[in-house]
């Protein structure tokens, strides 16, 4: 499939339906490029579907990324959930989490990313999942995150919850603001909408807060 955006200046692109075992991934990247891709794994937000993206995949394919948008559970083709009750996302966010490693290893192994150059991004609940992934694996060069949050106890307050302790416990374990330090020198972008009525803005701007206090090199960090 070939993708025109307009302009001299926009490259022609590819898209691709692939999988990773059980997950479905769509691909969006520029045709001129084979080897040593600058690569961004994307991940949408909650009610949402990875045909959702399709402009957004377009958009930085045409800037030079391959783009790997991976399918998240009980969305789109893996299924549905009651996505008024935002308590089961938790289960989808350690679901996405565990998933990562499958998905970085397509990318490098089969789809020529470039390993040194990779970047996670993800809007919303898939910035929630970008959010414990960077944390967690310091390989990834670059992540960004669009209105997500990244204090998981701030998450699990603002539920009407009957979450037992053990699910409290396991979910947790995936906390961002637990592993803050491994932003040390990291490249991370961060964009909250101050009028968000769904993910309040104060709940990053408290991540900042913290992230301020800590003696690590934050220069290449940036909150807009």
């Amino acid at each position: 499939m070939e993708i025109s955006l307009g302009g001299e200046n926009l490259e022609l692109i590819e898209k691709l339906s692939i999988n990773a075992g059980d997950i479905p991934i769509l691909v969006y990247r520029p045709k001129k490029y084979s080897n040593n891709r600058k690569t961004m794994i994307y991940y949408h937000g909650w009610s949402s579907n990875v045909e959702n993206y399709e402009l957004f995949g377009e958009i930085y394919a045409s800037n030079g990324y391959q783009v790997i948008m991976p399918e998240i559970e009980k969305h789109g083709s893996r299924g549905s959930a009651n996505y008024e009750n935002f308590q089961g996302a938790l289960d989808v966010i350690i679901q996405s989490v565990a998933e990562f490693q499958d998905i970085k290893n397509l990318a490098i192994n089969r789809l020529n990313a470039d390993s040194s150059n990779l970047t996670i991004g993800g809007h919303s609940l898939g910035g929630m999942i970008v959010s414990s992934i960077f944390t967690i694996d310091p390989s990834v060069k670059f992540g960004i995150i669009f209105n997500g949050l990244a204090d998981f106890e701030l998450l699990l307050e603002s539920l009407d919850s009957n979450i037992n302790n053990k699910e409290r416990e396991i979910f947790l374990m995936f906390n961002p603001m637990d592993k803050i330090d491994t932003l040390d020198g990291r490249f991370l972008e961060i964009y909250v909408g101050n009028k968000d009525d769904v993910i309040s803005s104060k709940a990053m701007k408290l991540f900042e807060e913290k992230l301020q206090e800590l003696d690590i090199d934050k220069s290449n960090i940036n909150f807009t």
